[in-house]
């Protein structure tokens, strides 16, 4: 049973989300990256302030702390402009296609598609054999923490480590050339598939349900984005199979979580609360203020401080067994790998000066590259789409830290300029 505690900094968090989300809503109605931001965010809160007052509370790390006015309005400062900053991300008014070089798209979603599906072949028995085990899917999980899990046969490992993170680029081509272009073949089809199957392997091996929620959101973000270009019968076929999937996700979701906590509903539903909105008091009540020395990316830029000598994440940087880091303990003495949201993995890494900052950019220079634009560039669609997946994500951590991911960074450069030197021009149909 819940006991509401007395605490005016959270009533204010969840308060104001609820103001942010009916003016997004009302200004620029539902189908809208501002909006649909503004309701994961409030999501988050108002499972944060059931979390603060629920039973169990005392049992997380969060409750070492007390969230304060300050640590509340400067984290929905944060929030409030990574919200903004997408109001114009939309394709309703676009005309026009620019830069767009389809040669070099299609050899690299050919590419994906290939090295992608021999991981897959590969990985795909030893997922299932994981996930139906005798083992219990916790003891699977934790036995994650603390090994190299190069078990893999190496050229495999290191396939998949170059091209993992690209599967969603390869899943965004296919649609751009089904529903824009008007034009696909069979790499299309088999990047549909092999995003989905390598979806699959990860949530059966790495026994994750964030891959779950993570993969909704993709989804769901990609339809509202295209959704000027899917014909109504299209339409149906995704409600259909959001109906016929979706029992099955939430199976897959409460298996998970029933054999990490047990069958006892409090500590279920104490899990629910903390996989929603652990994030916003995590980064109130701990991390703020309390950053003894700034990461500079360690772990988020791990690719690059190894190739340029700097010390980086290891396997034997953890502490025992579990998923803590001996490097970050001494930066931070709270639990660091529980959820603190985009903003509070850019505070511990840049601090709090530099992550207002990119905040600020982000929010006055985004909205000027689509206000009002009948053209767009190529890349620039993909980098509304991925901008946005990656901030929903970020309502409860930031997923772009490991090596595949700082790879796919350099990948969407390279590409935004070999693709600036094409001069074709595609009017949308």
């Amino acid at each position: 049973m819940l006991s509401f505690n007395q605490n005016s900094a959270i009533n204010l968090n969840l308060l104001l989300y609820i103001i942010t989300f009916i003016y997004c809503l009302v200004k620029y109605k539902l189908f809208n990256f501002s909006t649909i931001l503004s309701l994961l965010y409030l999501i988050s809160s108002i499972s944060a302030f059931f979390l603060y007052n629920f039973p169990l509370y005392s049992l997380i790390p969060a409750s070492l702390g007390e969230p304060s006015y300050e640590a509340v309005l400067y984290l929905y400062f944060v929030n409030a402009c990574i919200i903004f900053a997408f109001r114009n991300c939309v394709m309703d008014n676009i005309e026009y296609i620019l830069n767009y070089n389809a040669v070099l798209m299609k050899n690299l979603q050919k590419i994906i598609v290939i090295f992608m599906t021999i991981v897959c072949i590969y990985n795909l028995p030893n997922s299932i054999n994981t996930f139906f085990s005798d083992r219990s899917l916790a003891d699977i999980r934790d036995s994650l923490y603390g090994t190299q899990g190069d078990r893999a046969f190496f050229l495999i490992r290191w396939i998949s480590i170059i091209f993992s993170a690209d599967c969603y680029l390869a899943l965004f081509i296919a649609i751009t050339n089904r529903l824009i272009f008007h034009k696909t073949d069979k790499y299309d089809k088999v990047s549909v598939i092999i995003y989905f199957i390598n979806i699959f392997e990860i949530v059966l091996s790495a026994i994750s349900r964030s891959v779950i929620i993570f993969t909704l959101l993709e989804l769901i973000i990609t339809i509202v984005f295209f959704r000027r270009f899917i014909s109504r019968k299209i339409k149906k076929y995704i409600l259909l199979a959001f109906v016929v999937v979706f029992p099955l996700l939430y199976v897959c979701f409460f298996a998970i979580t029933n054999s990490r906590v047990g069958k006892n509903q409090d500590d279920q539903v104490l899990s629910y609360l903390r996989y929603s909105g652990e994030a916003q008091l995590n980064f109130s009540n701990l991390m703020y203020g309390n950053v003894l020395h700034t990461a500079n990316g360690y772990y988020q830029f791990r690719f690059f401080r190894q190739i340029f000598g700097f010390e980086y994440p290891e396997y034997n940087d953890r502490i025992g067994d579990s998923a803590e880091s001996k490097h970050m303990s001494k930066l931070y003495h709270y639990p660091f790998f529980i959820f603190y949201s985009t903003a509070g993995d850019y505070y511990i890494n840049w601090g709090p000066t530099i992550t207002l900052l990119l905040a600020v950019f982000l929010v006055l220079y985004l909205p000027k590259c689509y206000k009002k634009n009948t053209r767009l560039s190529y890349m620039q669609l993909f980098y509304a789409l991925f901008l946005c997946v990656y901030f929903a994500k970020g309502t409860l951590y930031t997923e772009l830290s490991g090596p595949s991911e700082n790879l796919l960074i350099i990948l969407l450069i390279f590409l935004y300029v070999a693709n600036k030197k094409a001069k074709q021009i595609y009017l949308i149909r």
